[in-house]
C-alpha cells in the first residue's frame, strides 16, 4: 500500500518538474544596427558570452545565406536580407537555439505611413545606440533571479515536506 501511495504521489512530481531539469541553455537578440546591417548577442542563460560560434542565416526554405562568428564578448553583427530569416546558432556542445525574424522588424518595407517627420543619420543612430541599451538592461532584468522566486521555491520545498510528514505520521487507532 505504501508503494502505490509513493508512486500516486511521484508521478505528477515528474511530471511538474520534468522541464525544469535542464543544466542550461542560449539566450540571443538581434536589434537592427544601421540602414544595412543588425547586430546581436548570443550568451549562455547565466549572461556568460559565446564567442567564436557560428550565426548562420537561413532563408524560409532553409538554405544558408550567410555565416558569420560570434566576438569575444558573444556579439555579431550580419546583413539584412529582403526577407523573413531564421537567425540560428548551434554550439559544439550540442546547445542550439533558433529566432525567426520578419523583413519588416529590421526596417524592411512594411507598411509604413509617412508622419512628416524628418531624421537625421547622426539622430538615427544614436538613438539605435539608447534602444539596444535599453534591450541589454531589460535582457539582464529578465534573467535575475528575483527574491518573489526565491521565496516560490523555499514555498515549494516546504509543501513537499509536509505532504511527506503527512504520508508518514503514524496511523492513530
Amino acid at each position: 500500500m505504501k508503494l502505490i501511495t509513493f508512486c500516486l504521489f511521484l508521478a505528477p512530481l515528474v511530471f511538474v518538474f520534468s522541464n525544469e531539469a535542464s543544466a542550461h541553455g542560449l539566450e540571443m537578440y538581434v536589434t537592427q544596427k544601421d540602414a544595412g546591417s543588425a547586430s546581436g548577442r548570443v550568451t549562455y542563460d547565466d549572461d556568460a558570452p559565446l564567442a567564436g560560434t557560428e550565426v548562420r542565416v537561413l532563408s524560409e526554405s532553409g538554405d544558408t545565406l550567410t555565416s558569420v562568428k560570434t566576438a569575444s564578448n558573444g556579439t555579431f553583427t550580419l546583413p539584412i536580407f529582403d526577407e523573413t530569416i531564421t537567425i540560428e546558432v548551434s554550439t559544439p556542445d550540442g546547445h542550439r537555439i533558433t529566432q525567426k525574424i520578419e523583413y519588416e522588424d529590421l526596417g524592411g518595407d512594411g507598411d509604413s505611413q509617412e508622419s512628416g517627420i524628418s531624421i537625421t543619420n547622426e539622430d538615427m543612430a544614436f538613438l539605435t545606440q539608447k534602444i539596444v541599451g535599453l534591450e541589454e538592461q531589460i535582457y539582464a532584468y529578465e534573467n535575475r533571479v528575483r527574491l518573489h522566486e526565491i521565496i516560490g521555491g523555499i514555498g515549494y520545498i516546504v509543501g513537499v515536506m509536509g505532504l511527506i510528514a503527512l504520508l508518514k505520521r503514524p496511523k492513530s487507532s
